[in-house]
């Protein structure tokens, strides 16, 4: 969002008549972070300070920013991690078929999210 800002200065000249006028333009340039849109309790989008807020499938929601996180690889995290990997790789190839096939279980995520749940 650009900002301008005009400032007009009048000053009395001395012992005549007469005003001098001198005008100033600012240009005021803001990044707008977040916007909302339905009031103060509806959904916004964009960063606000550490939450960031979007729509999706016409669902409002708020996330926390990413933060640096350590990886431990734990034991049960690699058993996880491997299990979702093994779904993931199959389902993958045949993506057009899971679309079609998991469209009626997809209830406010894809059919893919469906078929991997």
């Amino acid at each position: 969002m650009i900002v301008l800002l005009y400032s007009v200065k009048v000053k009395a000249v001395s012992g005549q008549d007469q005003v001098q006028v001198s005008t100033e333009c600012l240009t005021l340039n803001f990044i707008v972070m977040g916007t909302i849109k339905q009031g103060i309790l509806g959904g916004f989008s964009g960063k606000v300070g550490t939450v960031a807020g979007s729509s999706w499938k016409g669902i409002s929601y708020m996330r926390g920013r990413a933060q640096n996180v350590k990886n431990p690889r734990t034991e049960g995290q690699m058993e996880q991690r491997s299990k979702f990997a093994l779904t993931l790789g199959f389902l993958k190839p045949i993506t057009a078929f899971v679309r079609t096939g998991f469209k009626t279980y997809a209830n406010k995520q894809t059919a893919f999210n469906a078929a991997m749940s």
